[in-house]
C-alpha cells in the first residue's frame, strides 16, 4: 500500500509538479505534468507556485491515478510515475 507524503515541488527541468509516496520502506517518485494540471483548471499560464496550488486542490484525485499507474507498473524511463493528460479521462 502506498503512503503519500505531504511535500510537492515544481521541477523546472521537466515542467512537472513532483510528489512522493512510500511502499513499505521504498521511496516511489511521482509527478504530474503541467498539461494535466492545466486540464483541470481554466488558467492561461500559471507559474510554479500556482501549479503546486492546483496540485493541492486535486491532490487526492491525482494520487488515486498515480496509485493505479503504480499498480500497473506504468513507469517513465527513469522510474517516475507520471500523471499525464490522457490519464485524467
Amino acid at each position: 500500500m502506498l503512503v503519500f507524503g505531504k511535500t510537492a515541488r515544481y521541477d523546472h527541468d521537466r515542467d512537472i509538479v513532483t510528489f512522493r509516496a512510500t511502499e513499505d520502506s521504498r521511496l516511489v517518485p511521482m509527478g504530474v505534468s503541467r498539461a494535466a494540471l492545466l486540464e483541470l483548471v481554466n488558467l492561461p499560464e500559471p507559474g510554479p507556485e500556482m501549479l503546486i496550488s492546483i496540485y493541492r486542490e486535486f491532490e487526492l484525485d491525482i494520487q488515486r491515478i498515480a496509485e493505479k499507474k503504480h499498480a500497473l507498473g506504468d513507469l517513465e524511463f527513469d522510474g517516475l510515475i507520471l500523471v499525464k493528460v490522457e490519464d485524467l479521462a
